[in-house]
């Protein structure tokens, strides 16, 4: 059996004893008597609390994040069980597996083999399926929270998960981003006991479920699992028995689904690397300075917790340093490329909770720092709020008003005057009509190559004149941020176009998004 890494030894005893010198304090009555119950509850009812609570989260977020929760998990999926619908450029390269959109197929399926195939399930289900995923990755932070301290504090920590604003934000969103901080909480809480359990070489099960669905992930968990080949007393027999025989497995399984669904053998774990590394072709979706991650990306993640997280690290730093190095090592890996986003880091967030959980725990002794760690809290849930069901909502809105106009027949059109990407698509209308959006999908052999999308922006109505004319007519609906509006009014009034839908979007509009969206139908007595 292999032994414990050493630095789990010393993390297990952080404030786990009343009198422990590393805190120099004794846990709150209240909090025990909260612990004790949580801990009589069982794993299980734990585990349906949390289920619930995240479907309450689920039908709480009603906005937008980004392109990937609908356009590489959902309209995948949608198109895997109805065969219709839209696949990007990225599955036509093959950079995508199957995986993670197949688990929302199959719900899709079952729906469909019970004729409940509806918009509404089909809207809300697999944001429900993902809450259950999420709730079973908050069961998990928990236990590896009570793993590396105490009960008392490991509640803590689940509060700080739960609370943590960006966590509300996404946890119930189909993105793969998602599915890798579930798993990697799965896998630390095995990780956490490798000395205690027969079964603790199942995290390499899990990391490997995680690297399948998102290859990045392997950044997180490089540094854990070379630790526990160092301290493992059998190392060939931890290669040749474990770590090989596992990772090809689900090697295996990725390439015997995507073979069923793309057709052909492709390896697209390394055509993802190929093309993010190698080619660096990310960077056609943008690029940022080195230090994104340090001054925005990071902190962002964290909104008002942060302040939970620097009292966490300058307090019990030394005893987590191991996980405090997890997470500059992933920062400063990620620094390196020049694409970057916020949910690029979630699988730090399992982490960080912890850090959070501890400052918590100093916190709650007096009133003066209970007051701040309260307002701390309340502002992140605030921040959920207003992003989880008022900023960028239009985009979500108006489907609602399309699938209406799709429903109703006839000859009706849809164009998209967006940047790519911008709305749900066939997974909210689910009815196969005529669609389109400008497009924006990168020439991997083209340096000086512009997408449709950004001819469009450089002159919007030189672009619609030349794409529609009295024998390539136009759709007749058009969907637009507000602030396009005035420059093609002409062509609009041309067309006899007038605004039939309207729905707020944002109060920050930035580039070319606006506050927001508008549809305008075409008169029906357009010859």
């Amino acid at each position: 059996m292999a032994r414990r890494p050493q630095q789990h030894q010393t993390e297990t005893l952080l404030t786990q004893q009343p009198d422990d010198k590393s805190s120099n304090l004794t846990p709150s009555p209240s909090l025990t008597v909260v612990a004790i119950m949580l801990e009589k509850l069982g794993w299980h009812r734990l585990l349906l609390l949390l289920v619930v609570f995240r479907f309450v989260n689920a039908l709480f977020v009603q906005t937008w994040f980004v392109p990937d929760e609908y356009w590489q998990s959902v309209e995948v999926a949608h198109k895997m069980v109805f065969k219709y619908g839209y696949l990007t450029w990225e599955w036509d390269i093959g950079i995508r597996g199957y995986l993670h959109p197949f688990l929302f197929a199959v719900l899709f399926k079952i729906l469909q083999l019970l004729h409940l195939d509806f918009p509404l399930f089909l809207i809300h289900s697999p944001r429900m399926l993902q809450g259950v995923f999420s709730a079973i990755g908050d069961l998990h932070i928990y236990l590896f929270a009570k793993n590396l301290t105490s009960p008392n504090i490991a509640l803590l920590v689940l509060i700080a998960h739960l609370t943590n604003w960006f966590v509300l934000f996404t946890a119930t969103r189909t993105l793969a981003n998602t599915m890798e901080m579930v798993l990697t909480s799965v896998a630390l809480t095995y990780y956490s006991v490798l000395c205690q359990h027969k079964n603790s070489m199942i995290y390499l099960v899990v990391v490997g479920l995680a690297v399948i669905i998102r290859p990045t992930v392997a950044i997180i968990w490089f540094p854990l699992v070379f630790q526990h080949f160092l301290v493992e007393q059998y190392k060939l027999k931890f290669i040749f028995k474990f770590l090989a025989p596992i990772s090809i497995s689900l090697l295996l399984l990725s390439l015997v689904l995507d073979r069923i669904f793309y057709g052909k053998w492709i390896l697209v774990q390394l055509n993802f690397l190929k093309f993010n590394l190698f080619y660096n072709m990310a960077g056609f979706y943008g690029v940022h300075p080195w230090y994104w991650y340090i001054t925005q990306g990071f902190p962002v993640l964290l909104g008002p917790q942060i302040v939970l997280f620097a009292i966490g690290v300058f307090y019990h730093g030394r005893q987590l340093k191991q996980w405090l190095f997890i997470i500059l090592w992933t920062i400063i890996i990620y620094s390196f490329l020049g694409h970057k986003e916020f949910r690029f880091l979630m699988g730090l967030l399992p982490i960080v909770a912890v850090f959070n959980g501890v400052a918590m725990f100093n916190m709650i002794r007096t009133k003066q720092s209970l007051v701040i760690m309260l307002v701390l809290v309340i502002a992140s849930i605030f921040i959920a709020a207003y992003t989880g069901l008022v900023h960028q909502r239009g985009v979500i809105q108006v489907m609602e008003y399309l699938r209406l106009v799709a429903a109703s027949g006839g000859t009706a059109s849809v164009m998209f005057l967006m940047p790519c990407h911008s709305t749900p698509y066939y997974s909210y209308i689910h009815t196969n009509f005529p669609m389109r959006f400008l497009e924006c999908q990168p020439d991997l052999k083209d340096t000086e190559y512009v997408d449709e999308a950004d001819i469009f922006y450089q002159n919007p109505k030189e672009w619609l004149d030349k794409e529609f004319n009295l024998v390539n007519k136009p759709t007749t609906h058009l969907v637009m941020f507000d602030r396009l509006v005035d420059g093609i009014k002409d062509f609009l009034e041309f067309w006899k176009f007038t605004k039939c839908h309207d729905v707020f979007h944002s109060h920050f509009p930035d580039g070319r998004v606006g506050n927001r969206v508008v549809v305008f139908c075409q008169s029906k007595d357009v010859s």
